[in-house]
């Protein structure tokens, strides 16, 4: 169960060798740090929540509930003992974390780089079994480092929706290609998603139950948690063990008495458009909230409301376009989108 840098193999209890090699190799200074928290006599960990929808707090996983969670993974993408595997996440969050655990537990070959938008730079002499990777760092990679796709087996996206523009990508690609549901609470997914086969709906790891309260929120039970988790996520159940994702309570925007799912349109806008975009409610005397498009862009597209008239539902139409040149996100690349409505209507 080593760390491969520079072509040494370095096993994960060596705490010595690896502080030392991170004087030289930054990207080893986070995972020496939570190998001195994974090998103390602690019985959890406090990680920090990625803060999309608030402000980011510290929860307290047990290391048990980890050691479950990775061999839930392992089961369900079935790489194997020495395998090469990658990690270019944020180890001050789950998803980086949770691969040095998933890389102790199945006794695999982990290379660790310092987060970037492209995790394959300078790495094409590896054949790598398992990647995860966020939407975001896909994109990039399909866009300036596609050809290195060729060495990867399997790639998990998370951290984020993917667009459609990234499926429709899809078709030639060698390896396959997943979409994973979870959250720091549920120690990453708890439900996966084939894109390279065109699957629409996420389905549960095994010892994970799904359901939906009043609110068509979705409620996790799993074997590896303590508590079950009642979710902001709105979700349609196909049975018990399958579910597709709408979007979240807390985005829904109240417009004259009509709920509207911002997700819904932005899945309908994004493969139109030439750059990011978010809906959001804002404030509004007459409706409580109306609609409105932000775009990550210098200057609005061409045609733009003729798309909307073509593409949404009369409640779905934005009832105003405001333009920003860069989103605000949080460390993990989620757009903030209280913040980045304020910033907007701060360029106005």
């Amino acid at each position: 169960m080593p760390l491969l840098v520079d072509n040494i193999v370095v096993d994960f209890d060596n705490l010595e060798l690896i502080d030392r090699l991170a004087v030289t190799h930054k990207e080893l200074q986070s995972v020496a740090k939570f190998l001195r928290i994974w090998w103390d006599a602690s019985d959890a960990i406090e990680v920090k929540t990625s803060g999309s929808t608030g402000t980011p707090k510290l929860i307290s996983l047990p290391k048990e509930a980890m050691i479950k969670s990775a061999l839930k993974t392992a089961d369900y993408f079935q790489y194997k003992s020495s395998d090469i595997v990658l990690n270019s996440l944020p180890l001050d969050f789950i998803a980086g974390k949770m691969m040095v655990v998933r890389a102790i537990v199945s006794k695999l070959t982990l290379i660790v780089v310092t987060p970037t938008s492209l995790p394959l730079e300078g790495l094409s002499e590896y054949d790598f079994a398992f990647v995860p990777m966020t939407p975001y760092q896909f994109h990039k990679t399909l866009m300036y480092n596609r050809h290195q796709l060729a060495r990867v087996q399997k790639i998990l996206l998370g951290g984020g929706p993917v667009t459609q523009t990234i499926v429709d990508q899809l078709l030639d690609l060698t390896p396959e290609v997943y979409h994973g549901y979870g959250m720091t609470e549920t120690i990453t997914h708890i439900a996966v998603r084939n894109l390279t086969a065109g699957a629409l709906s996420y389905s549960v790891l095994p010892g994970i139950t799904v359901t939906t309260g009043n609110q068509s929120e979705l409620i996790i039970e799993g074997d590896h948690l303590t508590e079950r988790i009642v979710t902001t996520d709105i979700a349609e159940l196909q049975g018990c063990s399958e579910f597709f994702w709408l979007g979240r309570l807390d985005n829904v925007i109240n417009t004259g008495g009509i709920k509207v799912l911002p997700e819904v349109i932005e899945n309908k806008l994004k493969p139109l458009l030439p750059c990011d975009c978010i809906i959001i409610g804002q404030e509004d005397m007459e409706l409580g909230e109306r609609v409105v498009c932000i775009l990550e862009a210098d200057s609005q597209p061409p045609h733009l409301l003729e798309l909307f008239e073509t593409h949404l539902d009369k409640y779905q139409r934005p009832k105003a376009v405001f333009l920003l040149p860069r989103f605000l996100r949080t460390e993990t690349l989620k757009i903030k989108r209280k913040p980045t409505l304020r910033a907007a209507l701060n360029n106005y």
